[in-house]
């Protein structure tokens, strides 16, 4: 009975508050790297991780307390004239993402064949087409706040919407898709339990898991790009020790089958590459702002390395003489949230990076809070909360996404009312 009676508690909550989702999904992370299966040992990790975590929640914590309690929220005034404009904004971008999603597809720029398709997509294609789900995530949702009857068609234009970005083989946009629309749900339609949520994380988090898994297994060895080749071992005087012990750190890892391994891959890779970059700027010094300026690549002249390239540089250089990679030669890995601010700025980075992540997430549920859950402000904020928290893992290094998070937080300031 008192487990019940814990239960029923638990499902009163508001699961996708700034004081409970965010941090929760941190902790879920993080924590389930510690199943790392030896590969710890295998790349080598000296450096603790926690102290960072621990600051950037801590952070995050206090200024989710300091907005609830004072209440912010955006108080730009603008004209009644731009209420409901924020729509045709959305369909000239719809258009236009329409146009690079099929002129992609046209050109047999299909992700999901294989590896080497997928990184090799169009960048300013692949930049442009993402408008497509964005504007059509925010139109699917626009519609459904103005038909609050049409559960069924909401759901159906999600799934539809969805798949047709499953065949350029990304998971964050897939990711990001499906966790808006499930927040919308719970705000809109009917609140969703503590329970329900747990479930609905361990479903999502096996299936995107196998996703990954499936792009890995069924990529082409004999094409050059995935080529699984180790480097060579520089240290000409012990090669032979240094080989034998990752011999024998790659069976005992591989002890654990392969699928297995797979259901946590992500976060073990993103704690050791946060630990890496810890490492690193211990040894060289902090990068002082050269991985956020590097978000603006796309737009500058010229061959520029992105962010996520600069930080596979930065794990790799600390392995590869030891004849491993962290990242396979021409891809990228996420630094995660945390990697990328610490990379910069160091543990100032992430306490105040944290701190503005608080502080955008927050004032928005405060509008939600004033405005009522059938409003737009409910869609951005499903919207920011669930990038930010993707961004936990993948970083916040596409300036795609820097923009999109700009159009929701500026476009919650003109549609205070519902439509």
């Amino acid at each position: 009975m008192k487990f019940k009676h814990v239960l029923q508690e638990l499902n009163r909550i508001d699961v996708f508050s700034p004081y409970l989702f965010f941090p929760f999904i941190v902790l879920l992370y993080f924590g389930t790297s510690l199943f790392d299966f030896g590969r710890f040992e295998y790349f080598g990790l000296t450096y603790s991780i926690w102290p960072v975590l621990l600051l950037g929640l801590a952070s995050y914590w206090l200024m989710v307390w300091i907005v609830r309690s004072k209440n912010w929220r955006f108080t730009v005034n603008v004209s009644d004239k731009l209420q409901g404009k924020s729509i045709w904004v959305l369909f000239a971008l719809a258009w236009l993402g329409l146009i690079a999603y099929i002129i992609m597809i046209g050109s047999g720029q299909i992700g999901i064949s294989d590896e080497a398709a997928r990184r090799s997509l169009d960048p300013k294609l692949n930049f442009l087409s993402a408008l497509l789900w964005f504007s059509g995530l925010f139109l699917i949702s626009w519609f459904f706040l103005v038909k609050e009857k049409k559960v069924g068609l909401f759901i159906l234009l999600f799934a539809v919407l969805a798949g047709l970005f499953v065949v350029m083989g990304y998971r964050t946009p897939l990711v990001i898709m499906l966790f808006t629309a499930i927040i919308i749900f719970h705000y809109m339609v009917k609140q969703i339990k503590f329970t329900w949520f747990i479930g609905a994380l361990v479903f999502v988090g096996l299936a995107f898991s196998m996703f990954g898994f499936y792009r890995f297994a069924t990529e082409d060895p004999s094409n050059p790009f995935n080529s699984r080749e180790l480097p060579e071992i520089s240290d000409e005087l012990n090669v032979d020790q240094i080989a034998e012990r990752n011999e024998m750190l790659r069976a005992r890892m591989e002890e654990t089958p392969a699928f297995v391994r797979a259901i946590n891959n992500e976060s073990v890779t993103g704690h050791v590459v946060l630990s890496k970059i810890m490492e690193y700027t211990d040894e060289e010094g902090y990068l002082l702002g050269e991985i956020h300026g590097g978000i603006l690549s796309p737009l500058l002249p010229g061959e520029q390395t992105s962010p996520r390239m600069k930080v596979s540089e930065i794990a790799n250089s600390l392995t590869v003489e030891e004849g491993i990679y962290i990242t396979r030669p021409g891809r990228t890995t996420t630094p995660t949230l945390f990697g990328q601010l610490f990379a910069d700025f160091g543990y100032a980075g992430v306490i105040i990076g944290f701190g503005l992540i608080g502080l955008f997430i927050t004032v928005l549920y405060n509008q939600t809070r004033q405005t009522g859950a059938r409003s737009y402000q409910t869609i951005s904020y499903a919207f920011v909360l669930t990038v930010f928290t993707i961004s936990l893992h993948t970083g916040l290094l596409d300036l795609i996404f820097v923009l999109m998070l700009g159009f929701a937080l500026l476009s919650a300031t003109v549609e205070k009312k519902i439509p």
